[in-house]
């Protein structure tokens, strides 16, 4: 069983959505590189460098903090601080520039037969990659 994790530092991002330009050549589709969801892939992508390449079933557990807002009061901040985040991006996005960023650690995103992705609030924006190649654990459909 090979099991390791990454850290990434920052607001969590989800991946964007295609664009599309229509040119004299036709209709051409596009992701802006520029997007915060396309610097999130690239950071995981460098932080996955190195990391033992997996194989068989994956598991993914992805843990996203997002710092609160610098405008809220004291007080809301410790009512919120560990709660569920419960607004954009969504965690489907998000996951998919994370999966999309460690594309060089398995043959294809369909190895990875189990994803859970959590989000809350914080003091500081985070997210924390675990990835384990098992089916080992509980499993209830």
């Amino acid at each position: 069983m090979t099991t390791w994790n990454i850290t990434i530092f920052g607001q969590p991002a989800g991946m964007p959505r295609a664009r599309s330009v229509r040119t004299k050549w036709g209709v051409r589709h596009y992701i802006p590189q520029k997007s915060p969801g396309m610097v999130y892939r690239s950071i995981a992508a460098k932080l996955s460098a190195g990391k033992p390449k997996l194989e068989g079933p994956v598991r993914v557990t992805i843990g996203c903090v997002f710092e609160m807002p610098k405008s809220w009061t004291k007080a809301k901040k410790l009512k919120h601080d560990g709660q569920p985040h419960t607004q954009k991006p969504d965690g489907d996005n998000i996951a998919k520039a994370i999966l999309d960023g460690l594309s060089e650690c398995w043959p294809d995103d369909a190895v990875v037969w189990e994803l859970i992705v959590r989000k809350v609030w914080g003091q500081h924006g985070s997210t924390v990659v675990f990835v384990t190649d098992t089916t080992e654990g509980e499993y209830t459909p």
